[in-house]
């Protein structure tokens, strides 16, 4: 089998023990998207939310859009053309079928021009590293040779107890190890636990282990004839604006998702005002020349600023000349007036 140590590159997966200056000009790939901002190459992520919550439709949206033969869009992000696998034992047969008719209409989709498989009731147990069955779905991955995997609903795959850490830390070892076997990425569908109170990795159901392991995290609700999907944990970047959407069904009978506007992005002037005073204060007392955006959010949120005014704060002192942007999520300090460092 594979050794599981989590260096996403067919290049470097092998080794072990690393050399501080050998580390430090390895060429390892930067992080990329299969859905931008939502589902990371070779990522682990999870989305989540209650029962009703358009978790399985959205994820069979995503999955449609990957599987075309072309670069597309979906809900503002954009999607890299790939194959898709999606286990499901939450969802019978007429279910996704119709489920798939309607979105074809929804959407103007040829499904016979779509790289999407479905792999039904196989009873895989994706924290029993032991199990044959693991072993079974190795070799379906291996054959099929997908970007990305789907698993509705993940309780559905597990054994023992969700709330026990040790039982979660085998469902990442499998994972880990079908990653840097095959270089896919999963997308987990799960719940949140009732009464979860605000949209934050707490609220995922079970081990705070789930949290720990994943790249990114999506939290979906519904209110009222919209849904909210909010970015609660991203590994790599700073997390994600709010997105919010709409179930829009055509005269056809087709369904599409449709994005409307989230006063979630809003921003009052006030707030903006003390988060650029803050980033200021920050920079200017740690003397910083370089920095990433997932830095500035810490300190903000250490504040009581929430993430989504990082990415005003980063846009207007982009414009005024205070930084500069060296790559995506990559800031460098210049001189301007009121700040030299």
């Amino acid at each position: 089998m594979v050794e599981t140590n989590h260096i996403k590159s067919e290049e470097t997966s092998s080794k072990k023990i690393w050399r501080a200056g050998e580390l430090a000009t390895a060429n390892i790939p930067a992080p990329s998207w299969i859905v931008d901002r939502i589902v990371g190459r070779e990522n682990i992520c999870i989305l989540a939310g209650a029962e009703g919550t358009c978790k399985s439709f959205l994820s069979q949206v995503l999955s449609l859009h990957v599987g075309r033969s072309q670069q597309g869009a979906v809900l503002g992000f954009d999607v890299k053309p790939g194959r898709v696998l999606i286990l499901d034992e939450e969802n019978g047969l007429v279910r996704l079928k119709d489920r798939l008719i309607s979105l074809a209409k929804g959407y103007d989709l040829d499904l016979e021009n779509v790289n999407v498989d479905f792999a039904l009731n196989h009873h895989y147990k994706l924290n029993s590293p032991i199990d044959k069955r693991i072993d079974d779905l190795d070799e379906l991955i291996e054959r099929i040779k997908p970007d990305l995997i789907i698993v509705d609903s993940l309780t559905r795959f597990l054994t023992g107890d969700e709330n026990n850490s040790e039982d979660v830390r085998k469902l990442h070892s499998v994972l880990v190890r079908l990653i840097n076997r095959h270089h896919c990425a999963w997308l987990l569908l799960h719940h949140v636990r009732k009464n979860g109170g605000r949209d934050t990795n707490a609220s995922l159901r079970g081990s705070s282990d789930f949290s720990a392991m994943a790249d990114l995290v999506w939290i979906i609700k519904k209110e009222k004839d919209t849904f909210l999907l909010r970015n609660t944990k991203c590994r790599d970047n700073t997390e994600a604006e709010p997105i919010r959407f709409k179930l829009i069904k055509t005269s056809t009978g087709g369904h599409y998702l449709e994005q409307v506007d989230c006063p979630e992005m809003i921003i009052s002037p006030s707030v903006l005002e003390e988060a650029k005073k803050i980033a200021i204060g920050w920079i200017t007392k740690e003397k910083i020349c370089r920095f990433e955006a997932k830095q500035l959010v810490v300190e903000l949120k250490s504040k009581g600023i929430g993430y989504t005014a990082v990415y005003a704060v980063l846009k207007e002192f982009q414009l005024a000349g205070i930084l500069k942007k060296l790559k995506k999520g990559i800031y460098q300090v210049c001189e301007s007036d009121g700040l030299i460092v």
